[in-house]
């Protein structure tokens, strides 16, 4: 392995880099006459491409705008989004309790993150009642 490191460029290696968001929005855009709806999933990538960016400042009120429109269309990693930028008020106003009510949506859709999250909150008495049995029920569903 070491043999072949050394023999290839180091500018051979280098990655794709990662979608910009000014990129990603026009990506997301509809093209000229198709329908305006765009796969839910893309939505929701976008939205985190936005929130988590890198390669430029997050953007936590696009990211927001998008991660609702890919939640209205029932996309549970959107839902589990949402409830992310409540818990930590980031795009959103900081409220435990709509951040639970979010992650409970996603949960139900069957979103691991989010049952790993309700799990956490109930452990911190975080929105909901401290209650350690109920953090390990959802802890356990995560896993």
């Amino acid at each position: 392995m070491k043999r072949f490191l050394a023999a290839v460029p180091l500018t051979s290696l280098l990655l794709i880099p990662p979608l910009l968001p000014q990129a990603a929005l026009s990506a997301a855009a509809p093209a000229a006459g198709a329908s305006a709806i765009r796969p839910v999933g893309a939505a929701a990538t976008l939205a985190s491409e936005l929130r988590y960016a890198s390669a430029a400042p997050p953007d936590y009120i696009k990211a927001t705008g998008w991660w609702r429109k890919a939640a209205a269309a029932g996309n549970a990693r959107a839902m589990n989004g949402i409830g992310h930028i409540h818990e930590h008020g980031c795009g959103a106003p900081h409220d435990h309790g709509n951040a639970v009510g979010w992650y409970r949506e996603a949960a139900a859709a069957g979103n691991t993150g989010a049952m790993n999250n309700i799990g956490f909150l109930y452990e911190e008495g975080l929105g909901v009642p401290k209650d350690p049995a109920e953090a390990a029920r959802w802890l356990r569903r995560a896993a």
